[in-house]
């Protein structure tokens, strides 16, 4: 409901499946959604562990500066851009870290605002003219007439994260078969250990922290550790 909520059509983009359990309830969850595609990422059962090993070291900071008008100029915000990069880095112990900067503007009198993406010293009005494509993106709709303030700076400094390590592009060849019941009744379903080439469902792919299942009605393709469900009908 969310994404469709936000004029997200699910039935154009890919499920991508992760976790213990997630693959083994992927397609099932695609096919209610009229998903087509499903993604299996190398590494899926631990995922979100392999995203902390390898995710960049960062420290994210604002600064309140509510602001409209000629005050909203852009020295006075690369200013609080250049403070908070400078304590970022002091705390992150890194002087020649990265940064990222953001921007959160609202209309005047909203009670909300939206983080608007821009480099280090921002032209005011082109932070307005994003803003408003944002806004209109969003909520369907804009206010070119209307005041846009400027609530927030936000700076995040961080070192870029490191690469993950490679995945073998060895393929695993059928390791025998046994009966599985599925909603269809119970079909003969062959079985992986690994990551196969290609594989029609019914087939299970036992890997080594999660199950990938491929139903009756899909095909599997391997790639350098993930696996590609594709339905077939």
């Amino acid at each position: 409901v969310m994404t469709v909520e936000r004029g997200v059509d699910p039935r154009t983009h890919v499920l991508v499946a992760f976790g213990g359990a997630g693959p083994l309830h992927a397609c099932a969850v695609a096919e209610a959604l009229e998903i087509r595609t499903v993604l299996i990422p190398a590494a899926a059962g631990v995922l979100s562990a392999l995203g902390l090993v390898i995710s960049e070291r960062r420290i994210e900071l604002v600064e309140s500066a509510v602001v409209a008008g000629p005050a909203l100029s852009g020295e006075a915000v690369a200013e609080i851009v250049e403070r908070l990069s400078a304590r970022g880095r002091a705390e992150l112990g890194s002087p020649h870290a990265e940064r990222r900067c953001g921007f959160d503007l609202r209309y005047a009198g909203q009670a909300f605002e939206l983080t608007i993406r821009g480099d280090s010293n921002p032209e005011p009005a082109s932070l307005a003219e994003a803003f408003e494509r944002a806004h209109r993106d969003r909520f369907g709709f804009d206010d070119p007439g209307a005041a846009v303030e400027l609530v927030s700076v936000r700076v995040a400094v961080f070192e870029p994260n490191p690469e993950p390590p490679a995945h073998a592009s060895s393929f695993a060849a059928p390791s025998g078969s046994r009966p599985v019941r599925f909603a269809s009744g119970v079909a003969e379903t062959t079985i992986y250990a690994g990551v196969p080439q290609s594989a029609v469902g019914p087939a299970l792919c036992e890997l080594d922290e999660t199950t990938v299942l491929v139903p009756p009605g899909w095909s599997a393709t391997g790639e350098a550790g993930s696996i590609r469900l594709e339905a077939s009908g």
